[in-house]
């Protein structure tokens, strides 16, 4: 346990960086001059380096091992803070984004295959639990400590990411700790070792459908809610992003400890609801520039992320063979890149054109509704395991 342990903690640290420049977007538009849809670029691009890295990563990890396509990663995301640090101009914000895609690629997929791969067979529930929580805990922290360094005014462009490089070292100590005690296993694991998956190509589908419309909504927070809450909120619109931010990632993280029990797809249907509903919530909140409604909204889309997260996670490792675990988890990750981060570009263009609540109105009209659709399949489709379980 302690193996699959450090290596949670490795990717809570490397999570940390992924939307590390989301409170600063505000002070790139005022001191680069920056559209709302050239910042969209800026957060979209990265999906245009991740998403190959990622299933190119996956099949590599499993073919090769996950240590060597890790350091990969973590060699990609330190030279990414280093180039944010050092940004004097809109090229720079580009060239970062798409290291920072290149590292966060490389490292997801596989470092939850080799928390898979190290975990005890009897709490095959444990790598799940804890890459989704430790994902959602890095995504939260990052821009907390950013937007914190933002209101104090100290050095906000530069020391998040001169900070972060530090992290990225210690995440490194922690897998070679971490495969050290576990006697080489940072490479594939045969059967005896790892939860045998049996081969379920539907589910994985309906999985990975409910991932993108997860990461549609979950992503676009994640990176432009300080930026959303702008023009609603003022001058006090980055603290009370920061504060969302923090809300979606605690909430995701604390919901799925205490559910930790919980069968992988009662999760994902659950958090499929949950999230929803929140991000329903939110552009009501938003209409009415009701902060409070804003905060528990934006808990709600937390808690369903992780658990549409958590549940996927689980679920993947069910349903695909050991030989393609590293594969499946990194295209479901891949797809949800892809909604978060890509569709993100196109919510820009819309915002530019009709206003940023009728962007809102729209994605969530779209997002929401597949989400609710996905998520319920899922339930009806593991209706009878559920049955059986919960009985228990």
């Amino acid at each position: 346990m302690r193996e699959t342990l450090f290596v949670c903690l490795a990717l809570l640290l490397v999570m940390a960086g992924n939307h590390l420049v989301s409170p600063l977007y505000p002070l790139y538009q005022i001191r680069f001059g920056l559209t709302t849809s050239a910042i969209t670029l800026v957060a979209s691009v990265f999906g245009l380096a991740l998403i190959p890295t990622m299933l190119a990563a996956g099949r590599l990890a499993d073919r090769y091992g996950r240590l060597s396509v890790l350091w990969a990663g973590l060699a990609a995301l330190l030279l990414g803070d280093l180039v944010f640090a050092a940004a004097s101009s809109f090229g720079w914000l580009i060239a970062g984004r798409l290291l920072q895609g290149l590292g966060i690629g490389a490292f997801f997929g596989p470092s939850t295959a080799l928390a898979s791969d190290l975990a005890d067979p009897r709490r095959h529930d444990a790598a799940p639990l804890g890459a989704a929580v430790a994902s959602m805990v890095g995504l939260g922290a990052g821009p907390l400590g950013a937007g914190l360094l933002v209101q104090a005014g100290i050095a906000p462009m530069v020391l998040p990411f001169v900070f972060h490089a530090g992290l990225l070292l210690v995440a490194g100590g922690l897998l070679r700790l971490a495969v050290a005690r576990g006697s080489g296993a940072s490479r594939t694991a045969g059967p005896a070792q790892q939860v045998v998956g049996h081969d379920r190509p539907a589910m994985r589908r309906l999985v990975i459908g409910a991932g993108v419309a997860a990461w549609a909504i979950g992503g676009l927070l994640l990176s432009l809610l300080p930026t959303i809450l702008s023009p609603a909120l003022g001058r006090t619109s980055s603290l009370i992003g920061v504060i969302a931010l923090f809300t979606l990632t605690a909430a995701g993280a604390a919901g799925q400890v205490a559910a930790y029990r919980w069968p992988s797809a009662l999760a994902l249907g659950l958090g499929g609801l949950t999230e929803a509903l929140g991000f329903g919530l939110l552009v009501v909140a938003l209409a009415l520039n009701a902060v409070p409604l804003i905060v528990i909204a934006t808990g709600l889309c937390g808690l369903g992320l992780t658990g549409v997260q958590r549940g996927g996670f689980g679920l993947l490792i069910e349903c695909t063979p050991p030989s393609h675990k590293a594969w499946a988890i990194s295209l479901f990750l891949a797809c949800g890149y892809f909604a978060g981060n890509v569709l993100v570009l196109a919510f820009g263009v819309v915002a530019d054109a009709a206003g940023l609540l009728m962007a809102l109105r729209l994605h969530a009209a779209v997002f929401a509704s597949l989400l609710l659709v996905l998520s319920g399949a899922v339930l009806a489709r593991s209706r009878p395991r559920l049955a059986t379980e919960v009985s228990r």
